[in-house]
């Protein structure tokens, strides 16, 4: 499989951040996300077609590691990390698909999902698949999760839009299921300020390194 292999050895920190209070930490992470959401919103479209090819090597990564039960990630939008290639690429090696959808009582939950499934318009006016009852995906039946994000550091720690739903997510998954954060080089910085309820990833994925481990203690 093309591109390279880094496997950085960082020990997790239980939060990220020193002691300060709620409110701090809200500005801190509304400081670093709206910093990361222009520069993504500036992005050339090259280095969005080179995070699309970076999508394929790790769908390439996923088909050759983690076959055996239903990979979910995200529909791309506004310039994120594009996962186009890695939705087509794992389609065609009969990888079963799935995306997140929030529901009505503000929870998320994963419905399956083709290439050719007619997409709507969900909350946030984040395309969706039909929520059939029997496409909903069980944690129990995930493989591996792709988790998009607004910023993300080397011990794993992940900013999102600011809702909680994967974080809330995360929480009901088994350690055993490899979560990867995709994400643009600059999006990884040397620290996300994160609480208590914020969960890590275990990867992360970028256009320019095909794959970062990063160790974290399973409590």
């Amino acid at each position: 499989m093309a591109g390279a292999f880094f496997v950085l050895k960082i020990s997790l920190l239980p939060s990220g951040r020193g002691e300060g209070s709620f409110l701090e930490l809200r500005r801190e992470k509304k400081l670093l996300r709206a910093q990361m959401l222009r520069l993504r919103k500036e992005l050339d479209q090259e280095t969005v077609r080179r995070s699309d090819e970076a999508g394929r090597r790790l769908a390439e990564h996923i088909i050759d590691t983690y076959r055996g039960g239903t990979v979910t990630a995200y529909w791309s939008v506004a310039n994120e990390f594009s996962t186009r290639g890695l939705l087509t690429l794992l389609h065609q090696e009969g990888i079963p698909l799935a995306l997140p959808v929030i529901l009505a009582d503000d929870t998320m939950e994963f419905y399956r999902f083709l290439p050719r499934t007619m997409l709507q318009a969900g909350r946030f006016g984040i395309p969706t698949p039909p929520l059939l009852p029997e496409n909903l995906v069980r944690t129990e039946e995930i493989s591996c999760m792709v988790v998009p994000g607004v910023a993300f550091d080397l011990n794993g720690n992940r900013l999102g839009m600011g809702k909680g739903y994967y974080d809330r997510y995360l929480r009901r998954l088994s350690f055993q299921v490899p979560t990867i954060g995709a994400a643009y080089e600059f999006q990884v910085v040397p620290m996300v300020p994160v609480g208590a309820e914020d969960r890590p990833v275990r990867f992360l994925w970028t256009e320019c390194r095909d794959n970062i481990e990063l160790c974290r203690d399973k409590a």
